[in-house]
């Protein structure tokens, strides 16, 4: 073609950061089918790339193939068996197999390797909660707190569990923190409620009319704990977080799934053996592998 022929406008292809940034926004934005097509387009280019292999495997989950999208993610990492976020990830995608065992022990070993990863301690934050376990959920929801102070949805989730351990005022500070960050109708209604039943003639009213106005979406938005959110078969309700960062995942509460069981004392990491692919776990400070699987870590 000549410099000046029909295919001189096109446009030089976008870059792998960038469809990557692209796609990670789609997915935080509900979309992902079109998150999954650009990631897609940047394993074409290069089928090793881990970033898009666990991205497409969360996009996955979210069209309702969880076994793929867990598939994608172990293939992740096996490229970087230590990358916390990856770990993180496949815990998303096993919690709507309703396999709640593995996705525990690999919010463990994200949070064991990256300490700082708040959001692993909200994933495990909550499947404490809906384990009955509301001390630790609270203990756990703190550390995410610590660690990024105004997520709202943690704050309101930790309003609800200071509420069912019996603090309503502990709950009343969570729901006002959450609304100075932005406002809720999850947390005007709640925050209403607590005032009501301190005064039964009706003190809860003059919330009513504010929350009005943040529309119906009341459970469109992350996970919120409590009566709001109507109990789901297990494996349904369930979006995970944006690759790389974005809105946490809401599931639906069912109290007749399994539940995780007390975790193993000593910290133990995940390596993919490289006779049969399949992950083991193995300590930190260089002692054998250990034949554990799922890997189980200390929290």
């Amino acid at each position: 073609m000549t410099p000046n022929g029909p295919d001189s406008n096109k446009s030089p292809p976008e870059s792998t950061p960038v469809l990557l940034d692209q796609a990670r926004a789609l997915h935080g934005q509900d979309r992902p089918a079109e998150a999954a097509a650009l990631f897609e387009q940047v394993l074409a280019r290069e089928p090793r790339d881990a970033a898009a292999l666990s991205g497409l495997g969360l996009a996955r989950v979210a069209l309702g193939e969880p076994e793929v999208g867990a598939e994608l993610i172990e293939r992740a990492l096996k490229i970087e068996p230590e990358h916390s976020e990856y770990l993180n990830h496949l815990g998303q995608a096993y919690r709507p197999m309703g396999k709640n065992q593995e996705a525990a022990d690999y919010y463990r070993c994200a949070t064991r390797l990256a300490p700082d990863h708040w959001r692993a301690w909200y994933d495990l934050g909550t499947l404490h909660w809906f384990q009955g376990d509301t001390q630790r959920a609270i203990e756990l929801y703190e550390k995410v707190l610590a660690l990024k102070p105004d997520h709202r949805e943690t704050l309101n989730n930790l309003g609800v569990a200071y509420k069912r351990a019996g603090h309503p005022e502990r709950a009343a500070v969570c729901y006002q923190r959450a609304l100075a960050v932005a406002p809720s109708a999850f947390a005007y209604t709640n925050l209403g409620n607590i005032h009501k039943n301190r005064q039964p003639s009706g003190g809860g009213r003059t919330l009513f009319p504010q929350s009005a106005g943040t529309g119906a979406g009341l459970l469109s938005g992350p996970l919120q704990l409590g009566a709001a959110a109507a109990p789901a078969q297990p494996g349904r309700g369930h979006r995970p977080s944006a690759p790389g960062g974005g809105r946490p995942a809401p599931v639906a509460p069912n109290a007749a799934w399994p539940w995780p069981t007390p975790c193993a004392t000593t910290a133990t990491w995940k390596r993919p053996s490289a006779i049969t692919g399949v992950p083991w776990c193995s300590s930190r400070t260089g002692s054998k592998p250990t034949t554990t699987w799922p890997p189980r870590c200390t929290a």
